[in-house]
C-alpha cells in the first residue's frame, strides 16, 4: 500500500472518528437536554376545611304584659365551639319592625359595632372555647308607646355567622369580613334591627 493511500486512509477513519464522536456528543447533549426540558416533580397538600360552630346563648325571661318603660333582661352571647379561631358577626330581626321605634336596645357598643349592612360586628377574633361579651343586655321599652303595639308584642331573633381568622390579624376584623364578603354571593334579607 503506498504511502499516499495510507494517509488517506487515515484521514477518513479520522473523519469517522471526529463524525462518531460529534454523533455521540450530539445525543448526549439531546437526552441532557431533553431530561432538563422534561423535568417532573410531583406534590400533595392536604387541605382541611376549618370547623366552624358557633352557638348563640341567650338569657330571656319575657314578661306575661308590655308595659311602656319596662326594662327587659335579654342576653346574647355567641360562643365559638369549632376548632379555630373565628370572627363574629350577628343580626337582629325583628318579626314587627312597627314596634322598633318605641324600643331602646342596650347594645354592648365597645365590642361590638353596628354597620350599615344591618349587621353587629364583634371586634376581635374568638378564640376557640371563648365567648362574647353581651352583644344586648336589655330591651327598654319607651314610655311613648302605643297600647296596642305593646299588646301585640314582637318576637327578637338572632342570627350570627362566623368566618375563620385564617391569615388575618386578630383585631383585622373590618379586612376579614370584606374580604368574606368579596368572596361570597349576595342576598338580601328583610326585617333587620
Amino acid at each position: 500500500m503506498s504511502e499516499v493511500r495510507k494517509k488517506e486512509r487515515l484521514k477518513e477513519a479520522a473523519a469517522l472518528l471526529l463524525l462518531i464522536l460529534l454523533l455521540t456528543a450530539a445525543g448526549l447533549a439531546v437526552g441532557v437536554g431533553s431530561a432538563y426540558f422534561s423535568d417532573q416533580d410531583a406534590r400533595s397538600n392536604r387541605i382541611r376545611p376549618g370547623d366552624s360552630n358557633l352557638e348563640i346563648t341567650e338569657e330571656f325571661h319575657p314578661p306575661d304584659e308590655l308595659k311602656p318603660g319596662e326594662v327587659i333582661a335579654k342576653s346574647v352571647q355567641i360562643a365559638n365551639k369549632g376548632k379555630s379561631s373565628c370572627f363574629i358577626r350577628c343580626r337582629l330581626l325583628m318579626d314587627d319592625e312597627e314596634i322598633l321605634p318605641y324600643l331602646h336596645l342596650g347594645i354592648d357598643s365597645e365590642n361590638w359595632e353596628k354597620s350599615e349592612d344591618g349587621y353587629y360586628y364583634y371586634k376581635s377574633a374568638l378564640e376557640m372555647g371563648e365567648i362574647t361579651t353581651e352583644l344586648l343586655r336589655q330591651i327598654t321599652v319607651s314610655e311613648g308607646a302605643p297600647e296596642e303595639l305593646l299588646k301585640r308584642g314582637f318576637s327578637l331573633s338572632v342570627y350570627a355567622e362566623s368566618y375563620q381568622q385564617g391569615q388575618f390579624l386578630k383585631d383585622a376584623w373590618q379586612e376579614a369580613w370584606k374580604h368574606f364578603d368579596r368572596n361570597k354571593k349576595t342576598g338580601k334579607e328583610e326585617g333587620n334591627v
